[in-house]
């Protein structure tokens, strides 16, 4: 973890505390019910799908780049990891919705 100060001439100061780095896996898991690194693949991934939603004629391809994924094979995981599906499914409608059957 970095904290940080701005000294008399402005400058900013930043200093490392290895013992807070060391709890604070341990505090976000209390605090937000996940690990750091957990989090910032949901939050990277919900932000990849509201983008997808806004602009849907965008590869997803291009998507896994925008977003950071080391490739798109990356965001693929991430969406079987999250939403239990791919890609593809979640491009599609669902068809039964529309066809009136259970």
């Amino acid at each position: 973890m970095v904290r940080g100060g701005f000294d008399l001439s402005g400058d900013l100061r930043i200093e490392h505390d290895p013992i807070y780095e060391s709890i604070f896996p341990l505090v976000s898991l209390r605090q937000v019910g996940m690990r750091p690194k957990l989090y910032a693949r949901v939050a990277r991934f919900e932000a990849a799908l509201d983008s997808k939603a806004r602009s849907s004629n965008k590869s997803w391809t291009n998507m896994a780049h925008e977003f950071g994924y080391y490739d798109q094979m990356h965001m693929v995981h991430d969406f079987a990891d999250f939403a239990g599906g791919n890609s593809n499914e979640y491009a599609k409608p669902d068809e039964k919705a529309f066809s009136g059957t259970d």
